[in-house]
């Protein structure tokens, strides 16, 4: 969990550095997720008291000052970005797409981080 930590500082800008570090008192983070616009990047992190899974808005090095925040759990997150993958299909076909793609990206990060949610 050091690497994802030491990954997370390197491509965070001097705001998300001080919010990383902050929240490493409360939350282990798990990995890094890519997010659908290029200056930011999720956080997945575990709740050390609860022991839910968030996630974290993350601002990148070239995003200026833009500032770091509490994101949502990761089933937001799963339907956030099948929300923003299907935007721009029909209706009739959007709705089948949107439950196919939030199944999906569930299943995917449960693969991916070898976790529950």
């Amino acid at each position: 969990m050091k690497t994802v930590y030491k990954k997370a500082i390197s491509l965070a800008n001097k705001n998300g550095q001080n919010f990383i570090k902050e929240m490493a008192a409360y939350y282990t983070y798990i990995g890094i997720e890519e997010g659908n616009i290029s200056n930011w990047f999720v956080l997945i992190a575990k709740s050390k008291e609860t022991c839910k899974y968030i996630c974290l808005s993350i601002s990148r090095y070239d995003s200026g000052g833009a500032a770091s925040t509490f994101y949502g759990d990761l089933k937001h997150f799963c339907l956030q970005k099948a929300e923003n993958t299907c935007y721009r299909f029909c209706s009739c076909i959007r709705f089948w797409l949107r439950a196919n793609l939030i199944w999906a990206y569930e299943k995917q990060i449960k693969a991916k981080y070898n976790i529950k949610f």
